[in-house]
């Protein structure tokens, strides 16, 4: 739990900012560079074949996203020295500086998150041994349901998160070329990454419900419109699914599923008991969950660098 500390504190200690409050619609004239870069890879997230879901799927979500970041962060450090923030771009700044936050907060729940998975990982390991050697387990499935119950308790953070989303946005009218893609790059790198996030939140969720993501963009910009359709497809994989099962990371679903029905069997009391099942697939999401802890702590970097950069501009505006 030391690096949710560390990440905790870090951004606790960052400034929040004023909420642009109000925008009018122009189109830009050409698609950027930066537009046809996060096109290209959202998708390829929508055409990838890997299973909706699994930890690898996710994995390249939050590549993608990392991958924004570095594109944001870029633009934005190669064109420091150059850019005056007009009244109207210091709001746009503000604006992102504030969602920022709650991006960073989504990642420290995220790995707080993690850390529950790798702890009732870990008990269902035990309970699954202590069934192996014939030793009473009831105490233990106990504390493994108390642990999916503490699940519950890091989802209050999703809220926020998905009025993040939500929230519609548009270029605004009085910008120069500089300041409407500032906002384009400011707001490719927002949304994004709170997309990511939310669906990374609803992975590691035990709610027997989740709400539709919304498809929220209205920016004139090919990666917009790509985004709006990466949506579009996860609620219709949602839908398909919610009337059978949680929402949840495949690998997670699968190991409570085993754990589930190992409980089951024991309380029959019939003697014989499956506890490979249980076994294997708590090996699957320890191996799946570790890539993803990495990319979120990624993610959490990029998202500090950025902040830093856009602070800076701001002190020198």
């Amino acid at each position: 739990m030391r690096t949710t500390s560390f990440l905790r504190g870090l951004s606790s200690r960052l400034p929040s900012a004023r909420r642009l409050a109000s925008s009018s619609v122009a189109p830009l004239p050409v698609q950027s560079a930066f537009s046809e870069e996060i096109t290209t890879k959202l998708d390829t997230v929508v055409s990838l074949e890997h299973q909706y879901a699994s930890s690898i799927w996710l994995v390249d979500v939050l590549d993608v996203a990392i991958d924004t970041q570095k594109a944001t962060q870029e633009h934005v450090i190669y064109n420091a020295n150059n850019i005056v923030l007009s009244k109207l771009d210091k709001e746009v700044v503000d604006a992102y500086l504030e969602d920022n936050v709650e991006m960073l907060d989504a990642c420290n729940g995220l790995v707080e998150k993690i850390d529950m998975v790798s702890e009732y990982t870990n008990s269902l390991q035990s309970t699954s041994r202590l069934v192996g050697m014939n030793v009473s387990s009831q105490e233990m499935f106990k504390e493994c349901g108390k642990l999916e119950g503490n699940f519950a308790t890091l989802d209050k953070c999703s809220p926020k998160l998905y009025k993040l989303m939500g929230r519609k946005e548009t270029l605004v009218i009085d910008h120069d070329e500089q300041g409407q893609e500032l906002h384009e790059v400011l707001s490719g790198s927002r949304e994004v990454a709170s997309m990511s996030c939310h669906l990374l939140q609803r992975a590691f969720s035990f709610k027997s419900r989740q709400g539709l993501l919304k498809s929220k963009s209205k920016l004139p910009t090919t990666w917009a419109s790509s985004l709006n359709q990466l949506q579009v497809t996860l609620n219709e994989e949602a839908e398909k699914r919610k009337k059978c099962a949680p929402w949840m990371m495949n690998e997670l679903e699968e190991m409570v599923m085993n754990a589930r029905s190992l409980k089951d069997q024991v309380k029959s009391n019939k003697g014989s008991v499956d506890i490979y099942n249980l076994r294997r697939s708590c090996r699957a999401l320890e191996e799946g969950v570790k890539p993803l802890e990495e990319r979120v702590k990624e993610l959490f970097r990029h998202l500090i660098s950025i902040r830093m950069v856009l602070l800076g501009i701001l002190s020198r505006s």
